[in-house]
């Protein structure tokens, strides 16, 4: 509810809770490293990234591609923001 209305540090927020009860869950990481970057947490978010990759490496992956488009979008002048 918080990333589709844009309130990403409200979202963050829950998510470090998630990520706090639910340690176990990968998709808490996943949601944890996205609203990390979006608040320009960069440090917590590769900290949510180490602990997704000791988790479940396929899903670590998934992320960081996503993470590479997201950067090669946001550096193409022509991409369409």
């Amino acid at each position: 509810m918080y990333m589709r209305t844009n309130r990403m540090h409200a979202a963050h927020r829950c998510f470090e809770r998630t990520s706090e009860f639910t340690p176990e869950d990968p998709s808490a990481w996943v949601c944890l490293v996205i609203t990390s970057l979006y608040t320009d947490r960069f440090a917590q978010a590769w900290a949510a990234f180490d602990a997704l990759l000791a988790l479940d490496e396929e899903e670590a992956e998934m992320v960081f591609g996503w993470i590479m488009e997201e950067e090669d979008t946001r550096s193409d002048p022509a991409a369409d923001w």
